[in-house]
């Protein structure tokens, strides 16, 4: 976006808010609730266009909410960094970084390539089958697809196909689109799940990581396991040979260099025993009342402790803070909507009246179609999900949907869907391969989106 639009952006914005406070207050609302639909939509859209830099846009919010006085004191309007889940996000992603300086994301990798024996058919499959494990023993959706971009690359090479062949293009969507909602089925899979897992404790059911992943994985796989069914007859998966290999192929010059992992052997072996012991206390905690966020802040420990230095300070000045100012300012805003009645004002008078006379089945399309409008305004799903959540669930008890299934079905739309590459940090990437157009995006993506409502009401019929 040019520095022009931009302004004209922050010049909208402003607008917004000096029309929206100084308009008549409706009879249906009070001043409080006008103020901070008009500040939710600054909000929106300043964050959905990043005219502002998301951190300072995030601060300005959170002024905001005490210039207009919808937050009675500054540590109203920060409550949202008193949430664990922006901090969860930041251990997480250390842990994830660890993993990647020892070299134990390459071993994974090229452990589960080798098990395609020299099959392209096999090959497509052992990728899906990454797609959906990896998440368990990897957070971050992005880290995995840029560690098997090469791999994949090298792997097309090996079987003498195009370098833009269809497998590629196979893989590539797998590790860019399936990869985003793979992410949701464990608790720890990036900042999209934890945030989500936030609103179960707002509902008066904290959750576990192995419940979350009994939710969550039945329908997430379902969707996946039916959009490569899609995929490999779209790519035409089963008909492609391998070819003869003429010449250096792309990716072998540097297969000798890349082949083993950086780092010394004594600290890929303790940061395996420890991101394993987290696992452990990830799936078994919740028995003996540990927060899920404890495991991983000793596991940080251990690593930062002088013989090792696997983790240091450096890492943590070099974390993403625009995004624990975005995410924190978001959960601050969302709960000062929810205490002023906000949510609900919205939920009664503009969405629920529409279905309210309509069948279940058809107010639960309705109730998809409002999370997938909202979802369209925003690049990221963590910025969608602070607002469209509070909406979705208001929404829900307002036509008489289940809280849990609501809730479930809004997070699996919001984390993925990926119409359009800018929806998904990790299809955006794959995107800018190269490897495939916007009609693969449009047909795959549509697939996965009618994938999505096929699990989400198989696991609302047999599982939530």
């Amino acid at each position: 976006m040019k520095a022009r639009t931009k302004m004209w952006v922050v010049g909208s914005a402003f607008l917004i808010l000096l029309i929206g406070i100084s308009w008549p207050t409706p009879e249906t609302m009070n001043a409080v609730q006008q103020r901070s639909i008009v500040l939710l939509m600054m909000s929106i859209l300043l964050w959905s266009t990043e005219a502002l830099p998301i951190g300072i846009s995030s601060l300005l919010i959170v002024g905001l909410q005490l210039a207009l006085g919808l937050a009675e004191s500054f540590p109203q309007s920060v409550e949202g960094f008193l949430s664990s889940a922006i901090y969860f996000i930041i251990v997480v992603t250390m842990l994830n970084q660890a993993m990647i300086r020892v070299g134990l994301d390459r071993i994974i990798a090229r452990y589960l390539m080798s098990l395609a024996k020299g099959s392209i058919q096999r090959t497509a499959i052992v990728v899906t089958l990454a797609v959906m494990i990896l998440p368990i023993l990897m957070p971050s959706a992005v880290s995995r697809l840029k560690m098997f971009i090469p791999l994949i690359e090298q792997i097309n090479a090996r079987y003498g196909l195009a370098k833009g062949s269809n497998l590629v293009r196979f893989c590539l969507w797998s590790f860019g689109g399936l990869n985003q909602v793979t992410t949701l089925v464990v608790l720890t899979g990036g900042g999209f799940a934890i945030l989500a897992s936030q609103y179960f404790a707002n509902l008066g059911e904290p959750i576990s990581w192995s419940r979350w992943f009994l939710l969550m994985a039945p329908p997430v796989y379902v969707c996946v396991i039916l959009t490569s069914i899609v995929m490999w007859f779209y790519w035409k998966i089963g008909r492609l040979k391998p070819q003869p290999a003429t010449g250096d192929t792309p990716g072998r010059a540097n297969e000798k260099a890349d082949g083993q992992p950086d780092g010394n052997r004594s600290n890929l072996l303790v940061t395996s025993i420890v991101m394993l012991g987290v696992l452990a206390a990830w799936i078994l905690g919740s028995q003996w009342g540990i927060p899920s966020i404890v495991p991983p802040i000793i596991a940080l420990a251990v690593l930062a402790l002088p013989p090792l230095r696997i983790v240091s300070d450096e890492d943590l000045r070099h974390q993403d803070w625009d995004s624990f100012l975005f995410i924190g300012s978001a959960i601050s805003l969302s709960t000062t909507l929810e205490r002023n009645g906000t949510v609900d004002w919205v939920s009664a008078h503009v969405l629920a009246p529409v279905s309210a006379s309509l069948p279940w089945w058809v107010g639960l399309l309705l109730f998809v179609v409002y999370v997938l409008l909202f979802r369209m305004a925003f690049v990221s799903p963590s910025s969608a999900m602070t607002v469209v959540l509070p909406l979705a669930l208001s929404y829900a008890t307002a036509i008489g949907l289940p809280q849990l299934d609501a809730l479930m079905t809004a997070i699996l739309f919001i984390g993925g869907s990926v119409i359009l590459p800018i929806h998904s940090p990790t299809m955006f990437i794959a995107y800018q391969t190269g490897y495939f157009t916007m009609k693969d995006q449009w047909v795959i993506g549509s697939a996965l989106l009618v994938n999505l409502f096929i699990a989400s009401f198989l696991a609302s019929w047999l599982i939530w």
